[in-house]
């Protein structure tokens, strides 16, 4: 439980670096906060928390401890559940991947088309203002 933990604990604080320039990115140049952004970035923020409060470690301590943990994902005779983990992986990128093109679709048509958003898909998430720039 605690590599696992140690995993989590890694993987919540790039998460969380990444959504700090996401959420600098969405203020900044677009000047629109999406709701649906910042419910990630609070799950994210949510499990680096617990990951932490579950380990009472101090977070050098824990940093140390990360490169023993990544091994544990290494697939192996002893260890045949990496290699699940692995294709959960690849299965789950895949799928975003495929999400993403077909929203990509749907949104603009064809790369190469010049259509506008579609306004159906704009209701399921609308932006909230910032520093008034229209969403």
């Amino acid at each position: 439980a605690t590599q696992a933990l140690t995993l989590l604990a890694g993987l919540a604080t790039a998460f969380v670096a990444l959504d700090v320039s996401l959420l600098v990115i969405m203020l900044v140049p677009i000047g629109s906060l999406c709701p649906l952004c910042l419910a990630t970035y609070a799950v994210n923020l949510g499990l680096l928390i617990v990951a932490l409060r579950g380990l009472k470690q101090p977070w050098p301590a824990v940093l140390g401890r990360m490169g023993g943990a990544l091994g544990a994902l290494v697939p192996s005779a002893r260890r045949p559940a990496a290699g699940l983990f692995w294709g959960m992986v690849l299965v789950g990128f895949g799928g975003a991947v495929s999400l993403h093109a077909a929203t990509t679709f749907v949104n603009r048509g064809t790369l190469a088309g010049g259509r506008q958003q579609n306004p159906a898909c704009a209701l399921v998430a609308p932006c909230i203002r910032w520093r008034g720039v229209p969403a």
